[in-house]
């Protein structure tokens, strides 16, 4: 472990690449979040769900139990090699990576749900556990790719009007933690968009979001709206 110098301490500058960085990518399911997660340069994918049959030539670790997670990170943050082989862990997705969280510390604690653990305790341990393994990967110099699928909530507004918007399917916990550690949070959905006589239908990546849907970017210069790939 380095010791603190604050006297060297250097600016930081921000990469134009996006080695490093923590994204979070929603939508429907089929909509093309795991696909993009693939092309990330030397991205291994968490295989909580099996959404990946269909992706070649592409390093997927199933996880079937919060336990397999824990092996996981402690590898990845233990081997350098594998710090010099992958530069982002994806997670597919964090919706399922949270129940099985849950599971795990249930089964801890010998109970059913987080709720019959006393003073709320469930829900802190849980909340902990969740952060932590996300936490060591990113001192680990990995950068993250949480996948979620997309649902609609119902809120209201400053006049107390109520709107339905997009949002992940993240239950509240989990989302709040991923939420505090993305740089971006990307909608993705298929449009309808006029080519020539036709209409087609084409993906793209939603960057700043409205009252209709949820997405946000820490980088003030990134584009409202990208057509769906890696390059873009």
């Amino acid at each position: 472990i380095m010791p603190i110098d604050l006297l060297n301490l250097q600016p930081q500058k921000i990469s134009k690449n996006l080695k490093g960085k923590y994204i979070l990518l929603y939508g429907l399911p089929g909509v093309g979040k795991t696909s993009l997660a693939s092309e990330f340069n030397n991205v291994l994918i968490a295989g909580f769900e099996m959404g990946t049959n269909a992706l070649n030539n592409v390093y997927v670790q199933p996880i079937k139990t919060w336990k397999d997670w824990r092996d996981m990170v402690k590898q990845l943050c233990k081997e350098e090699a594998l710090q010099n082989k992958f530069d982002s862990i994806a997670i597919d997705t964090a919706d399922f990576a949270w129940d099985l969280c849950v599971k795990w510390i249930c089964s801890q604690n010998g109970v059913e749900k987080l709720g019959d653990i006393p003073w709320g305790g469930g829900y802190d341990l849980a909340k902990k556990e969740y952060t932590q393994t996300f936490r060591d990967l990113t001192y680990s110099g990995y950068g993250l790719v949480f996948i979620s699928h997309s649902t609609e909530k119902v809120y209201k507004d400053e006049k107390g009007e109520e709107y339905t918007q997009i949002v992940p399917a993240l239950p509240n916990r989990p989302f709040d933690i991923v939420n505090k550690m993305v740089d971006i949070i990307a909608y993705i959905r298929e449009i309808p968009v006029e080519i020539g006589d036709k209409i087609e239908n084409k993906r793209y990546m939603f960057l700043r979001g409205d009252q209709r849907f949820l997405a946000k970017s820490r980088f003030k210069y990134i584009v409202p709206k990208i057509e769906l790939s890696y390059e873009a």
